[in-house]
């Protein structure tokens, strides 16, 4: 069995890996032209939280970068910046101690745009149903979002958080399905939004009592993000975990569902057929010793219009693995993860686009790390090999240390970071130029495999707080999907997400001059 095993490092000084935000080469007049982007806008979620509720967001240009650029974090409902980003490579981070935290967005430009993303982090310490460790990344709007797995059972607290940081109003739909096929959305059509500004929807006020449900979020006005936090139902007045379900690709033929950790606890795919006819999905197993016969599980029926849950127990047996399905009617969906009889979280995984071709970044922020935390990267080769470069960034924070566990670690109101302060109703900067790391690793993985690797504390009492991580693909790579997970093996916790690729770049149509008319070339 290979297996990649990654130190991370407490020391500073180390140099930052040279992720630089180049253009692939533009290759035949026929092909596309691919240019830099030169602005993006990252929405984060807002988190809720009270009592020992500490949440986090941490933000990141992806390596160094040429040229003129900036980059800043500003709440989505004000005009006010918080905290701007010093150079490529230094993370900046906000917390928030118990209470909740408002929508916040990122801003980058220039050269640092390309290589931008943000993600958000939360760990509620205090006794009751939303205990436990939760993440989620930071996306840029967009049109559509679906997200497959959630419930709306009495006591479950699902919520969808939809965000406007654009200067102008959007509008946008909600539609939904579950296992007995579409369900009419309460309210669901023709919301409008605000410039800059933000709604939390309950889903049992959407759709109430639906064990299983897919949704998905179109706008008809603009573009907004979209973020579902899901709290599962209590048992025994035990919490039983909560966490941001990760979006999913919209539907089609082909999904890739990277990184179900090993274990004998509950192991589901959930898929969604939108459609108006039967779908038939095949799937195949990726492992670490390469593609693996999915033995009783030859194909997956998903009638139209509904969504079904498929219990992958004996057929892993145990072992991690990357999903790899085809179907013959386009679907979406994610596999969900529990730990164990006596553990209590779930972790949510999702069918995203591959990293690579023109846009061959992909990362994660805010990654909780320290003294009983382990985070494992999987990288999958579902086509051809995958060459590339991981790089783990940690931050060194007393005020993050909250999220391996320690309550005691909570900072107060008086000793709360020593950065700017916040008022009551925003974050305080937590982590602006304080020590930070960098290791980078070089990752190869053979076509029809997926590589595992584990990132630990080197040392018990060392307080890490915080990790970014991304991914690059090298040069002729095939397409990569990538996923981390964080597990809190004392408790145990877990949270994580796949990576999506950033979007480092867009297509420039060539023009040719015609008659003083320019016109796309042919």
């Amino acid at each position: 069995m290979r297996r990649l095993w990654l130190g991370v490092l407490v020391a500073t000084g180390v140099a930052a890996a040279a992720l630089a935000p180049t253009a692939p080469p533009t290759g035949s007049p026929s092909e596309p032209a691919y240019r830099p982007v030169s602005s993006a806008v990252l929405a984060c979620p807002a988190q809720t939280g009270a009592g020992g509720a500490f949440n986090v967001l941490q933000a990141m240009v992806a390596g160094p970068a040429e040229g003129y650029g900036t980059a800043l974090l500003r709440p989505v409902a004000a005009a006010s910046d918080l905290v701007r980003l010093d150079a490529p490579g230094e993370p900046v981070a906000l917390g928030a101690v118990g209470r909740s935290q408002p929508p916040i967005m990122m801003q980058a430009d220039g050269s640092w745009a390309p290589s931008a993303f943000a993600g958000i982090a939360a760990r509620q310490v205090d006794e009751g149903p939303s205990q436990g460790l939760s993440s989620a990344a930071c996306p840029a709007p967009g049109p559509v979002w679906w997200f497959v797995g959630a419930g709306s059972q009495l006591g479950r607290g699902a919520a969808l958080f939809v965000s406007n940081a654009a200067d102008e109003p959007a509008r946008f739909d909600i539609s939904m399905y579950s296992g007995a096929g579409p369900v009419q959305a309460l309210a669901g059509k023709g919301i409008d939004l605000g410039p800059r500004s933000a709604v939390r929807l309950r889903l049992d006020a959407l759709a109430p009592d639906e064990d299983l449900l897919a949704i998905e979020v179109r706008a008809t006005n603009g573009r907004v993000t979209a973020a579902l936090r899901d709290v599962a139902v209590a048992s025994s007045d035990r919490a039983r975990g909560v966490d941001f379900i990760p979006p999913a690709q919209e539907p089609g033929t082909r999904l890739v569902i990277a990184g179900i950790p090993a274990g004998d606890g509950a192991r589901d795919v959930i898929l969604v057929n939108p459609g108006t006819q039967f779908a038939t999905v095949t799937p195949r197993l990726l492992t670490e010793d390469g593609p693996v016969t999915v033995e009783g599980l030859a194909a997956i029926a998903v009638p139209a219009g509904a969504v079904i849950r498929v219990d992958l127990r004996r057929v892993l047996d145990g072992r991690a693995g990357t999903l790899d399905l085809t179907s013959d009617v386009p679907v979406t969906g994610g596999a969900r993860a529990e730990w164990g009889g006596t553990t209590r979280d779930v972790l949510w995984l999702a069918a995203v686009p591959l990293i690579g071709g023109p846009d061959p970044l992909g990362g994660a922020a805010g990654v909780p790390s320290g003294p009983g935390l382990v985070t494992t990267v999987v990288v999958a080769a579902p086509d051809g090999p995958v060459a590339g470069t991981l790089t783990v960034t940690t931050t060194a924070s007393d005020e993050a240390a909250a999220l391996s566990g320690r309550a005691e670690a909570l900072p107060t109101d008086r000793d709360r970071g020593s950065g700017k302060a916040g008022s009551a109703d925003l974050p305080e900067v937590l982590l602006p130029g304080q020590s930070t790391s960098t290791e980078t690793i070089p990752v190869n993985v053979p076509a029809g495999s997926q590589l595992i690797g584990q990132i630990r504390a080197s040392d018990a009492d060392a307080v890490v707080g915080l990790t970014t991580l991304s991914w690059r693909s090298d040069p002729g790579s095939g397409p990569a999907a990538v996923t981390h997970q964080v597990l809190d093996e004392s408790v145990p916790l877990a949270t994580g997400y796949p990576w999506w690729p950033i979007a480092s770049s867009v297509t420039a149509v060539p023009v040719r001059e015609d008659l003083g008319v320019l016109a796309p070339a042919r």
